[in-house]
């Protein structure tokens, strides 16, 4: 498996999918996530740590992501941007 298909694997997995089936979570995040999940797919994995790194691990984005998901019943937004950051590091990408 490529450097780029691990990436959007856990990220479809552990955040795309969950939001995405959730039947609690609005519809507007939904497409919100939508939206990002269809970048994300164009880029390059290089593009995709740069783009998660730099806005959604950024850290007041990181909390409003954080305090709409936990209006809506996701909670593990926080761990799971943990997870990321401490997997998915450029020293990974040049592995």
């Amino acid at each position: 498996m490529n450097k780029k298909q691990e990436l959007l694997d856990f990220l479809q997995a552990e955040l795309f999918n969950p939001i995405i089936d959730s039947p609690y979570i609005s519809p507007e995040i939904k497409y919100d996530f939508l939206t990002i999940l269809d970048t994300l797919k164009n880029f390059s994995a290089e593009g995709i740590l740069s783009y998660f790194w730099n806005m959604m691990a950024n850290d007041e984005v990181q909390m409003i992501f954080s305090n709409r998901l936990m209006e809506e019943g996701f909670y593990n937004y926080p761990e799971l941007v943990d997870t990321f950051k401490s997997h998915f590091t450029y020293e990974w990408l040049l592995s």
